[in-house]
């Protein structure tokens, strides 16, 4: 089974996602469900630049299917 991991959490000004399968496309969603960040990808591994968001508790999505929550902390 497919899943994405992201590191590290607590972030502060960028995570990782690692996912076994191919990245194409990466959501990250407040948890009203407003999307903050989108972006296409074209690799297993992506590193996100997160320092316009605030602190709070945060949804990445992979590929519209795989989904793993990260705080922002600073």
């Amino acid at each position: 089974m497919d899943e994405v991991c992201i590191y590290p959490n607590h972030a502060n000004d960028r995570i990782v996602l690692k996912c076994d399968e191919y990245i194409s496309s990466i959501m990250i969603m407040e948890v009203t469900g407003c999307i903050v960040l989108s972006d296409e990808q074209t690799s297993g591994l992506r590193v996100v630049d997160i320092q316009s968001l605030s602190n709070g508790i945060y949804t990445a999505i992979v590929n519209r299917n795989l989904a793993s929550k990260f705080v922002v902390k600073r």
